[in-house]
C-alpha cells in the first residue's frame, strides 16, 4: 500500500515533507485504517478491533508530533503548523493498493480544512482582546516555554525547581504572575489611555483654533449691533434715517445680535473647559504611567509580548527535553481524560482530526472547534453573564489563567494553575430566548465552573472550611439528636450528630453551575433539580450581569420557599446594612419586577 504522487495528496505530502520514511510510513499506515479497505491494510490489519486501531492512529499522531517537536520548530510550514495546532493532517488522502486501485479517504471535508487552516495559522491578533494571550495553541506552548512564561507539564521536584530558578520569568521576580498580569494590563491601559487623552486635546485645540478664526465674523455682528442700538436711540433722525430705521426695525436679526455673541462664548468657553479638565488628566495619568514603570522595571518584569507567531525564539537543546516532557505528559493527562468521558465516542482519542468527531454539526468550525477566536469569544459572553468569575485589573481586564488547546477531542481539566481544553468539543448545544451556547460555550463554561468551584472543602484535619462557594455548596449540615449505648451495661446517652444534606460533589456542582448560567442568562424559571439552598449559595457568590439582576434572581429563585437563605444572602450582598439591602431590593423589582411574583413592599415585608 502506497499513497500517489505529491499532486494527489497535497497538504499530506506537505504535512510529511522533511519527514523520514519509516515516520512517514507509521503516518500512512495508520491513514489507512481509517479506510476500512483490507487490500490497503493487509499487513496491518489482522484482526485488529476498532480501539486497536484508533490507538494505532494516536501513535502515528504522536510520533510525527514528537519528530516535528525534536527537530524542526524553528522551520514548521503551514501544514505542519496547522497539524501540531490542530491534529488536522490533511483533508482527502488517496491511497492506492498493490493492484493500482486508488481509494479516497476524507478526514476532513476540504472546505473545512480550508477554513481551519485560515483561520488558524493567519491568526490576527489585532482583533483579540489583549487578555486572550492566555490562550495558547499548542505551537504558543512551545513558545512560551522555550520564553519562559510558561511551566512545562511533566517536571518532577527538581527539574520544576531548575526551571523556576532559571528560566522561569515569574519565578525571577518578586511579584506573582498575577500582579504581574495586573502590572503590565494597567500599563497598556494608561498609554491608551494616555493616547486618547491626546487625540482629545488635538481635536479640541482644533475646534478652537476654528472659533478663533471666525473673530472678524464676531467683530462683524458687534458693529452691526452697535449700529442697531444708534438707530433705535435716534429721537429725532432726519428723513434718510428713517427708512433705514424702518427697515432694520423689520429685520429680526438685529433683535438676537447679542444671542449670537453669546452662543459663540458659550462654545468658546465649553471647549476652553473641556482643555482645562482634560490638562489636569494629562498630570494623573503620567503620574500613575510613572509609578507602574517604575514598578515594572523594579520587579523586572519584561513583558515579552505575545507567544504566538514568533521567530526570535531559540530552540535548544534543554528547551527541547523540557518541550518532549511537556507534550509526553499533556499527552497522556488529555487521552485518559478523553477515555473516561461520557461525551466521548469511538474515535475521541485519535488526535488526528476527523469529520468524525464534530458528526452531525453543521458548522463544525464555528461551533465545535475550540480555536483561539472562539475561546475568547466564548469566554467573552461568559464574562458578560457571570461577570465576578475572574478578578479584574485596573483596565478591568480579567486575570485568566493559562488555557492550553490539545488535538484531542472533549478534553476540559482544571488542574489548579491552569485550564487544559481539547480542540474539539463534543458538549451539547443548548438553544435560549437571549443566549444560546454552542458546544465551544459549554465546554468553555464548564472550565469556569471548575474554576468558580476550585476551592477546598476541608482543610488539612478533615474539619470542614467554611466562606467559599465549594464548601458551602458541598452540603448543609443538620444537627441530629441521636441514642448512643455506652459501657457493659448498655446505659443509653443522647449526643448530638451532624448530618449532611443536600449534599453534592464537585463534578455535580460543575454540573449544577453548568445548569444555572444558562437559565439565568435566558431569564427561564429555576432548574427543576437545584434546590433552593443550592441556588442561594451560588447567588451569594456568583453575579449575574450586575448586582440588581442578582437579587432579582434571589428573589424570584428563592425567596418563596426559602426566605431565611434569601435573606442571608441579601444581607451579605448590602454588607448587612439593612437599608442598603432594602434599597437593592426595591431597584430589583422595578427593574425586573415583570419576572417577580410579589411587590417590592411584600418582599421587604417578608425579608427585612
Amino acid at each position: 500500500m502506497s499513497a500517489p504522487p505529491a499532486e494527489v495528496n497535497r497538504y499530506l505530502n506537505e504535512c510529511l515533507a522533511g519527514i523520514p520514511e519509516d515516520i512517514s510510513s507509521i503516518v500512512i499506515d495508520a491513514l489507512a485504517l481509517l479506510s476500512g479497505q483490507k487490500s490497503l491494510t493487509e499487513e496491518v490489519d489482522k484482526g485488529l478491533s476498532f480501539q486497536d486501531k484508533v490507538a494505532l492512529v494516536r501513535h502515528a499522531y504522536t510520533a510525527l508530533l514528537n519528530y516535528l517537536a525534536e527537530s524542526s520548530l524553528d522551520r514548521l510550514n503551514e501544514a505542519q503548523r496547522l497539524f501540531v495546532d490542530t491534529g488536522a493532517i490533511a483533508d482527502v488522502v488517496v491511497f492506492e493498493d498493490s493492484t493500482g486501485r486508488r481509494y479516497e479517504v476524507e478526514l476532513l471535508s476540504p472546505p473545512l480544512y480550508q477554513q481551519l487552516r485560515n483561520e488558524t495559522i493567519h491568526l490576527d491578533e489585532e482583533t483579540l482582546p489583549r487578555w486572550s494571550r492566555n490562550i495558547y495553541r499548542v505551537e504558543d506552548q512551545f513558545n512560551a516555554i522555550a520564553l519562559g512564561v510558561l511551566e512545562p507539564e511533566g517536571l518532577d521536584k527538581k527539574n520544576l525547581a531548575k526551571f523556576r530558578a532559571t528560566r522561569s520569568l515569574e519565578h525571577q521576580m518578586d511579584v506573582s504572575r498575577e500582579q504581574t498580569t495586573i502590572l503590565n494590563n494597567t500599563y497598556y491601559a494608561l498609554l491608551q489611555q494616555s493616547r486618547e487623552l491626546f487625540e482629545q486635546m488635538e481635536t479640541l485645540f482644533d475646534s478652537y483654533y476654528r472659533y478663533v478664526q471666525q473673530v472678524p465674523v464676531l467683530q462683524d455682528t458687534l458693529d452691526r449691533a452697535r449700529r442697531y442700538n444708534r438707530l433705535i436711540a435716534a429721537r429725532d433722525p432726519l428723513p434718510e434715517e428713517r427708512e433705514e430705521i424702518t427697515k432694520v426695525l423689520n429685520d429680526p436679526t438685529y433683535r438676537r445680535l447679542g444671542q449670537d455673541i453669546e452662543a459663540y462664548a458659550d462654545q468658546v468657553i465649553q471647549i476652553l473647559g473641556q482643555i482645562r479638565e482634560n490638562s489636569q488628566d494629562i498630570d494623573i495619568k503620567n503620574q500613575k504611567l510613572k509609578e507602574i514603570t517604575s514598578k515594572l522595571i523594579h520587579a523586572g518584569a519584561q513583558d515579552v509580548g505575545s507567544v504566538r507567531n514568533r521567530h526570535d525564539i531559540i530552540f535548544d537543546e534543554e528547551t527541547l527535553r523540557l518541550i518532549r516532557s511537556h507534550v509526553q505528559a499533556l499527552g497522556s493527562y488529555a487521552v485518559a481524560a478523553a477515555q473516561q468521558s461520557p461525551l466521548k465516542i469511538p474515535e475521541s482519542t485519535t488526535r488526528i482530526l476527523l469529520n468524525a468527531h464534530a458528526r452531525g454539526q453543521a458548522d463544525p468550525l464555528k461551533n465545535c472547534y475550540c480555536t483561539v477566536q472562539n475561546v475568547t469569544q466564548s469566554l467573552e459572553k461568559i464574562f458578560s453573564i457571570h461577570i465576578n468569575l475572574f478578578e479584574r485589573d485596573e483596565a478591568y481586564n480579567p486575570i485568566v489563567p493559562p488555557i492550553l488547546i490539545e488535538p484531542i477531542r472533549n478534553y476540559t481539566e482544571w488542574t489548579g494553575e491552569r485550564f487544559m481544553l481539547g480542540f474539539v468539543s463534543g458538549e451539547p448545544s443548548r438553544h435560549g430566548s437571549r443566549h444560546s451556547f454552542s458546544p465551544v460555550d459549554m465546554a468553555l463554561l464548564r472550565l469556569c465552573g471548575m474554576y468558580a468551584f476550585r476551592d477546598k472543602i476541608f482543610d488539612y484535619r478533615g474539619n470542614r472550611l467554611e466562606g467559599n462557594l465549594m464548601a458551602d455548596y458541598s452540603a448543609r449540615l443538620e444537627s441530629k439528636t441521636a441514642v448512643k449505648w455506652i459501657g457493659d451495661e448498655k446505659k443509653y446517652k443522647l449526643v448530638t450528630v451532624m448530618q449532611e444534606v443536600d449534599a453534592a460533589s464537585r463534578s455535580e456542582a460543575v454540573e449544577d453551575y453548568m445548569e444555572f448560567i444558562f437559565h439565568a442568562a435566558n431569564d427561564f424559571p429555576a432548574p427543576l433539580n437545584l434546590s433552593k439552598r443550592k441556588m442561594a449559595v451560588m447567588l451569594r457568590y456568583i453575579t449575574i450581569q450586575n448586582p440588581i439582576r442578582t437579587i432579582a434572581l434571589l428573589l424570584r429563585y428563592v425567596a418563596d420557599k426559602e426566605p431565611d437563605e434569601a435573606r442571608k444572602v441579601l444581607l451579605q450582598r448590602a454588607g448587612h446594612d439593612r437599608s442598603r439591602a432594602r434599597d437593592q431590593l426595591e431597584q430589583a423589582c422595578a427593574r425586573y419586577g415583570q419576572n417577580l411574583p410579589e411587590s417590592a413592599s411584600a418582599y421587604i415585608k417578608e425579608l427585612l
